[in-house]
This record gives structure tokens, C-alpha cells and sequence, in this order.
């Protein structure tokens, strides 16, 4: 069994609306075919209790960072329930503590400055493993920002 570790997860829909759900109801989804056993699933069934999850929004950047405390609450949401917020998209979820968000999509650490500051390039999958080091080094500074932190 591995160790937690640090993981970019792309949060797939980059709107600020798509944003604030995530962080009311202590998600992170994915999409892919949304059926049993798709690609969407596996990412989610891949993390494990302790893992750190830093949220990412595409052309956005870092919007903050979590922990999977409960790997076990994987769910795959019906396609037109009131969870469904992207018509039909989106709908693997995984419960996550956050623990630093910024308070709106706009307020993301960009692209360029996570690679020039962190050495952190951009995800360019739905969960990419991250640095643990340089991960730590970006979660500490989204600390101190001004944040939503829970």
C-alpha cells in the first residue's frame, strides 16, 4: 500500500459557480463517461486517506487544498439530480476536507506563477501527483493569503 502523497486535481468546469459547490459540499468530481467503473472512478477510488489534494481550475490555476479523509464516500451521482450541476457531467464524487481555498475562482494562483515561484507545472490530467516538497512550499504560502480556509 503507498504512502499519502500530493495530487493536482483539475476540477474540470472552470467557473466560479462550479467552484463554490465543490467547496460548499466538500467535493471533488470528475467526469469522463460518468458510468460505473470509467476512468472517472478509478481516479477517485485511487486516493486514500491522508492524500493532499490541491485544486486546480484550467487557464485559472490553484484555488486551494484538502485532504482525503474518507476515500470510502466515493459516489457516482444520478444524471439529473439536484447534485447534477453541469447537465450530466461530472458527476464521480469524492468527499474532501479543504483546509485553504481561495474565495473565488479569480483569485487563483496562475499557471505562470506556480511554475516560476513553485517549479509546479500545470496538470495535464485529471489528477497528476505532485512534489511533495514543492507542494508543501505552495500550501504554506496559500496559508498565509487571504482565504476561505474551513
Amino acid at each position: 500500500m503507498r504512502q499519502p502523497g500530493y495530487f493536482w486535481h483539475n476540477i474540470g468546469n472552470p467557473s466560479d459557480q462550479w467552484w463554490q459547490y465543490l467547496l460548499k459540499t466538500g467535493q471533488i468530481a470528475t467526469s469522463f463517461d460518468c458510468q460505473p467503473g470509467d476512468q472517472g472512478e478509478k481516479i477517485l477510488r485511487n486516493y486514500i486517506k491522508g492524500d493532499t489534494v490541491i485544486a486546480y481550475a484550467r487557464k485559472f490555476g490553484a484555488l486551494g487544498s484538502g485532504i482525503i479523509n474518507n476515500p470510502d464516500s466515493y459516489r457516482l451521482i444520478a444524471a439529473g439530480s439536484k447534485d447534477d450541476l453541469a447537465d450530466g457531467h461530472y458527476l464521480h464524487r469524492l468527499q474532501i476536507d479543504w483546509k485553504c481555498t481561495v474565495p473565488n475562482i479569480e483569485s487563483a494562483i496562475n499557471p505562470a506563477l506556480l511554475l516560476e515561484k513553485y517549479g509546479i507545472f500545470h496538470p495535464r490530467s485529471t489528477s497528476v501527483s505532485i512534489d511533495p516538497q514543492r507542494a508543501r512550499r505552495l500550501i504554506a504560502d496559500m496559508q498565509i493569503a487571504p482565504s476561505s480556509a474551513k
